[in-house]
């Protein structure tokens, strides 16, 4: 009978690419609590599950067996092992493991036919790994009987294969990671009867390991026995820890495959490569040159990295790495100003840090690979591996993000409908509004429901705050707005408090504006990101201002090439997170004179290179002939004066680099100074405005017209008098021909 209805079960907000064994502890944790409870079709959790999802076949509001709420799924977990290990301590698989279509004969004749089968991250032609997926006809609701018919299901693939099936699902919280896109290799959507399960025969008990399977597990235990009987709950969890993606996402180390072995280079203990060799959860480090221990499980790693006690260890594991809890973001040594802290929202006041939720990813840095590891090629390198096992769900990452709207319909057309994953840079000249744009364009992201990080390297968030407030004055009544500077000075009016009620309820404290300082490095911006995605489980946009101040603990010999450096950790966050970076940057003072482009950038680093996106500010008289004459440069300065001292000013934003569309294209512009607001030519606003403007103008040429007919007219009665007068003089000088 083919399921029709929904399935209860803990579905995990947040997909993995990789089996995400290091992260364990933070994915039950988010996983087994009441928010995460989804009642899903039979399709949606095979999507969920091809898309990296971890999910527990039962509905769990915590961790325990006292929060069991009800189970509809059973799973068997084929993974093959034979429970013996080599020399290396490598595990060895079972001399005839079983296959996937022996799985399905044995269901068939036991009256079985599963809901739907997938492989799991680690499966290989080699070494098969698959899960095998019921989906009840009804729930259960007693938590033993669902214990006790999980077992006696994966009895019937140990009858037949002895140890194929892991008989380590006791646990009610047991977690089944998701797989690779396309992972899911058979799906008949079947539902099975619990009277079925109930009639098949009771386990197998497990057979004795063999003396060689007692010896690698004693061999184990050698540096760990210690840790292994004080860790209690915690030994389970060591087992199963996957150390290589740990020190991957902690240590400036990366997988190295040499045959069969995998390597960490460099060794994040000696330094060297090819030394530091990780089988599953144990790992060696082979050089001579350090004294102390040299192998065993994540606990003695710890111990030796960070020379601390087995007891500091110990809780390092469970509380940093499997339970971390909450994270002060604290600016290093000398390389800040204060403590970043969650209270850093555009009001002030904030809202508590959540509990983290994930070991946070490593903020990018850049530094050079080490040159071995850029030799070696790399397993799955090859595009066609990717395309069949990785790009959908890269797919799934970056539409997810989608095109983020800037507030400003014609920009968002001209952009392919807003702002992309990736690094923006707009230049500009001093004064020309750089800051109040972007600003601007952060409010209306925030306001349309995403989390935006406001970096202010030198404006402080009362300057930033009056601009949001200032331009919502305008934005509600033009001719009754107030200005920042005005509402910085205590100036009050109900236009204000109006803005400030509007402002709040549409931003709420998605816009977060942190002040970090003229010592903030691009590393505790990258640090600061990745643990807000973490705590927050949302990707923001990200907006540094400005690039010029922004510093690196990079060491370099010039400011350029710190900039370099800058540039390009922003690139490597924008790409690691998947998330939007806009950096405001300065223009050169020689091309003040002249229409932004590249050469505008030169002394930014290589960000026409890096950026994905490269926008310039600048006036629209720049498109005058004026300027495209040579010299003449007391008349072009004299020209950019009186354009910069209109109001509204005219100015215009040019694409000059576009990775996610057409280029050479640019957005008109007015900006209003005074109160912090640009409005597009085009925008319903800016024709309110340009409307008033106009009948302003009308009124003033036909004031002139008026005073003009006034003027002619006296001219015209005068004409008329001095040609009277003319004709008077010719009459008295008139002479008779007959006299």
């Amino acid at each position: 009978m083919t399921f029709e209805g929904t399935i209860r079960l803990n579905l995990d907000r947040r997909g993995y690419a990789e089996k995400p064994s290091a992260y364990v502890g933070a994915i039950r944790n988010r996983l087994c609590a009441a928010e995460s409870i989804r009642d899903l079709t039979v399709e949606q959790l095979m999507s969920a599950i091809q898309r990296g999802y971890t999910f527990t076949p039962a509905a769990m509001t915590g961790t325990t067996g006292d929060t069991w709420q009800g189970q509809q799924v059973i799973c068997a977990d084929i993974d093959n092992d034979s429970g013996e290990k080599d020399a290396q301590g490598n595990k060895i698989m079972l001399e005839q493991p079983l296959q996937p279509d022996e799985a399905r004969a044995l269901m068939k004749r036991h009256g079985i036919n599963p809901c739907f089968m997938y492989f799991s991250f680690s499966n290989s032609e080699a070494w098969p790994k698959y899960r095998v997926v019921l989906v009840l006809e009804q729930p259960l609701t007693d938590r033993d009987e669902a214990v006790q018919l999980t077992a006696r299901f994966a009895g019937i693939f140990n009858a037949a294969r002895p140890g194929c099936a892991d008989t380590g699902i006791r646990d009610s919280a047991r977690l089944f990671y998701g797989g690779r896109a396309g992972c899911v290799f058979y799906a008949s959507r079947q539902a099975t009867s619990a009277d079925t399960l109930r009639a098949l025969p009771a386990p197998p008990t497990a057979p004795e390991k063999s003396a060689k399977a007692t010896e690698a597990q004693q061999a184990t235990r050698t540096s760990s026995g210690q840790q292994r009987a004080q860790g209690g709950d915690l030994r389970d969890e060591i087992e199963v820890f996957d150390l290589a993606a740990y020190i991957s996402s902690t240590e400036n180390s990366r997988e190295v495959r040499k045959g069969t072995k995998l390597y960490m280079n460099p060794c994040p203990i000696c330094g060297h490569n090819d030394c530091f060799q990780v089988t599953d959860h144990l790992w060696h480090c082979w050089s001579d040159n350090h004294a102390g221990t040299n192998a065993g499980t994540i606990i003695d790693y710890l111990q030796r990295r960070h020379n601390i006690t087995l007891g500091a260890a110990m809780a390092t594991f469970e509380n940093d790495i499997l339970h971390p809890a909450r994270v002060d973001f604290a600016p290093a040594a000398g390389q800040g100003d204060r403590a970043l802290d969650w209270t850093d929202t555009i009001g002030g006041s904030g809202t508590e840090a959540p509990e983290v939720q994930e070991v946070p990813p490593t903020p990018p840095t850049q530094e050079e690979k080490p040159a071995e590891d850029q030799q070696q090629p790399k397993q799955g390198d090859g595009i066609s591996s990717y395309i069949l096992n990785s790009m959908a769900a890269e797919i799934d990452n970056f539409a997810a993000t989608g095109a983020i709207s800037t507030g400003f319909g014609y920009l968002d057309e001209k952009s392919n409908g807003g702002i992309f994953p990736g690094l923006y840079a707009i230049g500009a000249i001093s004064s020309l509004g750089k800051t109040t744009l972007i600003h601007q364009i952060a409010d209306q992201i925030a306001a349309s429901g995403r989390d935006v990080l406001y970096f202010s390297l030198e404006q402080s968030r009362l300057e930033l705050a009056s601009k949001s407030l200032a331009r919502r004055t305008a934005q509600a009544d033009y001719n009754n707005s107030l200005g920042s500077l005005k509402i910085r000075q205590g100036v009050t009016s109900r236009a204000l408090s109006a803005a400030i009620r509007d402002y709040t309820q549409a931003v709420g404290d998605r816009m977060n504006v942190i002040e970090g300082g003229f010592k903030y490095t691009v590393e505790q911006l990258g640090e600061y990101v990745a643990k807000y995605i973490n705590q927050h489980n949302t990707g923001p946009v990200v907006i540094v201002d400005y690039l010029q101040i922004l510093n690196t603990v990079q060491k370099k010999a010039t400011r350029r090439d710190e900039i370099d450096a800058i540039v390009s950790t922003l690139k490597i966050l924008s790409s690691k997170l998947q998330v939007p970076v806009l950096v405001i940057s300065s223009v050169n003072r020689a091309n003040y004179l002249t229409p932004v482009d590249f050469e505008s950038f030169k002394e930014s680093g290589g960000i026409e290179y890096t950026a994905d996106v490269v926008w310039g500010l600048q006036l629209s008289c720049l498109e005058d002939k004026l300027f495209e004459a040579n010299g003449r440069i007391t008349e072009k300065r004299e020209r950019i004066k009186q354009a910069k001292a209109e109001l509204p000013r005219s100015v215009q934003l040019v694409c000059l680099k576009n990775r996610y569309g057409l280029t050479d294209w640019h957005v008109d512009f007015k900006y209003y100074p005074h109160v912090d607001m640009f409005t597009e030519y085009s925008g319903t606003f800016a024709a309110e405005i340009e409307a008033e403007e106009k009948r302003a103008a009308q009124e003033v040429a036909a004031a002139e017209a008026q005073a003009k007919r006034k003027r002619q007219s006296k001219q015209d009665r005068e004409a008329v008098l001095k040609e009277l007068a003319a004709l008077v003089a010719d009459a008295h000088q008139e002479v008779d021909p007959l006299s």
